[in-house]
């Protein structure tokens, strides 16, 4: 039922997000960034698995849609490759990769091939995959964060430099810690893969919350 849900909307663009930390974050940043433009909805709260999202699809997708994000989360080995299979998702955000939940995998190599496994989508586009990731150089990947400075971090938030285009970009945004500025990272590309000037996106992300 959920695949033909998602294969009854015309033209619906679905981001699929993974990471040892930072996925509910960035998933939530970049959903109130794109619904600025576009009508979006994403995954609730911290629901990452395929019956969550599976239940999500089915009861809370509204008929008018343009962007669908979701959260993929693991406890062992094949676990995103099945949400994949479902999703079919045309872009991909793999965030920091680390030894979270090394309990249920045993080793960062399994943690690692488990989370790459959101690459694994058949009509995969584009993906941005963080550079704690060892993967190869392919078209469609685009590694994150380049020339990442993080110029201050206090109780108002962050101020970055980030290389965009081969270009400086500096940025502002309401957010509290260093290790976020990595997270809107993903997000700023993302959103400029979707359309989004530089100048609409230093709009929207200075208003995050």
């Amino acid at each position: 039922l959920a695949k033909e849900k998602l294969k009854s909307y015309q033209n619906l663009k679905i981001i699929a997000i993974s990471a040892s930390f930072g996925k509910t974050s960035i998933k939530n940043y970049l959903f109130q960034l794109l619904s600025s433009k576009y009508n979006v909805n994403m995954t609730p709260r911290s629901i990452n698995t395929i019956a969550g999202i599976v239940k999500d699809i089915n009861q809370d997708l509204p008929n008018n849609l343009d962007i669908y994000i979701a959260e993929a989360g693991a406890r062992q080995s094949g676990d995103i490759a099945q949400i994949s299979a479902l999703l079919k998702q045309q872009y991909a955000i793999l965030g920091v990769v680390g030894k979270q939940h090394i309990e249920y995998f045993k080793t960062l190599d399994n943690i690692i091939y488990t989370k790459m496994e959101v690459l694994q989508s058949p009509n995969l586009t584009k993906a941005w995959v963080h550079n704690s990731v060892p993967i190869k150089d392919y078209d469609n990947i685009e590694k994150f964060p380049n020339n990442l400075n993080i110029i201050y971090s206090t109780l108002d938030g962050i101020e970055f430099e980030l290389e965009i285009d081969k270009k400086l970009q500096r940025l502002k945004a309401p957010i509290l810690g260093k290790f976020n500025a990595i997270n809107l990272t993903s997000v700023i590309l993302c959103a400029k893969e979707m359309g989004f000037t530089l100048e609409e996106i230093q709009t929207q992300i200075i208003k995050l919350k």
